[in-house]
């Protein structure tokens, strides 16, 4: 058995299982530019601390993906909340198989996005008239790109997604990173004289400004509802570096000078 050919399962963020739902996940695997089709899959669902909460079954393979079908049984209204599940796929690929492993979360209820191709065109009205006709989905690729980039930027910040309770909050930085990756596609494929890098780099700056200011009401205790519907969590941590801390050596150095 050889595993040196590295196909790659089509991982952006954890997969987001809600508490007291059926539901299905999903697994695309991709090679040379397109999706492989595997014979067979598996499906194992692990608690953070390695237990099983779903023992390794058969999954199905339907339109070339790996899917697995959780019933609402598993994961009842009764379970703990949980950042730090585990989904592991054993996937047959050429009769050799193959171990992919994604993090997932058990949730009350999932993040979803709050923009979409008309709040694009709210911006830019002409937008639709840009798009090449082969792109049969809009600008669905970047809208969704931009979700992915925004829900890992939290993660690696320090926020749990799924506890965000006012998700409109995100609307404007994700519009603006949204047409910042699409002004950057028209400057690849179009060329420096079109004007595009410059709306780009308008937007990136706009999409960065607004992180920094960037904040909404946060579950803390996990019970559905914000913690406090006065307070609002910062997106990005606040670091001072303005006074030194007020113990042992420090301290003595900082009043020497």
């Amino acid at each position: 058995m050889s595993l040196s050919t590295f196909y790659a399962p089509r991982i952006r963020i954890p997969s987001m299982i809600q508490r007291g739902k059926t539901q299905t996940v999903s697994l695309s695997i991709y090679r040379d530019n397109a999706k492989v089709t595997p014979s067979a899959c598996t499906y194992q669902l692990l608690d953070e601390d390695g237990t099983d909460i779903i023992s390794t079954a058969a999954g199905t393979i339907s339109s070339g993906d790996c899917q697995f079908t959780i019933n609402s049984s598993i994961v009842p209204d009764s379970m703990t909340l949980s950042d730090g599940l585990y989904e592991i796929w054993e996937v047959t690929i050429d009769a050799i198989d193959y171990t992919f492993q994604r993090p997932a979360y058990l949730c009350r209820r999932p993040l979803y996005p709050v923009v979409s191709q008309i709040d694009l065109e709210s911006c830019y009205s002409d937008l639709s008239n840009l798009l090449p006709a082969s792109y049969t989905n809009g600008y669905q690729t970047w809208i969704d790109e931009a979700w992915v980039r925004i829900v890992e930027r939290l993660r690696q910040q320090g926020n749990l997604p799924y506890l965000i309770t006012d998700p409109q909050t995100l609307r404007g930085v994700h519009l603006e990173l949204a047409l910042a990756l699409i002004w950057r596609n028209m400057h690849s494929a179009i060329g420096t004289a079109s004007g595009y890098l410059d709306l780009y780099q308008t937007h990136i700056k706009s999409y960065e400004y607004q992180w920094k200011q960037l904040s909404f009401r946060y579950d803390m205790d996990e019970d559905g509802m914000p913690d406090n519907h006065k307070e609002r969590k910062a997106a990005q941590p606040i670091i001072s570096t303005a006074n030194p801390p007020r113990f042992g050596f420090w301290n003595r150095w900082y009043r020497s000078f």
